[in-house]
């Protein structure tokens, strides 16, 4: 599992329809982004996340990408 409880994910465009339940990267929804709530045992469908618009789904590990923390712009960063 190259995912744990906690990471931010993104989900791959061109899966689900596009809607605010599926909100695909960049579609008519914008740039939501999920965070790992739980990893289920279920063989298919493993990973529980919560959109930023607090809908809550469940996916397959290749349905998703990880954002990479360290390329978000941090405003606040100490020069």
């Amino acid at each position: 599992m190259k995912f744990k409880v906690g990471d931010r994910v993104k989900l791959k465009p061109k899966l689900y329809t596009d809607s605010s339940h599926n909100p695909s990267w960049g579609g008519r929804y914008g740039k939501i982004v999920g965070t790992i709530t739980s990893i289920r045992s279920d063989p298919h469908y493993q990973i529980q996340l919560c959109w930023n618009n607090r809908e809550i789904n469940i996916y397959k590990e290749s349905d998703l990408d990880l954002i990479d923390s360290s390329l978000q712009l941090n405003l606040f960063r100490e020069v």
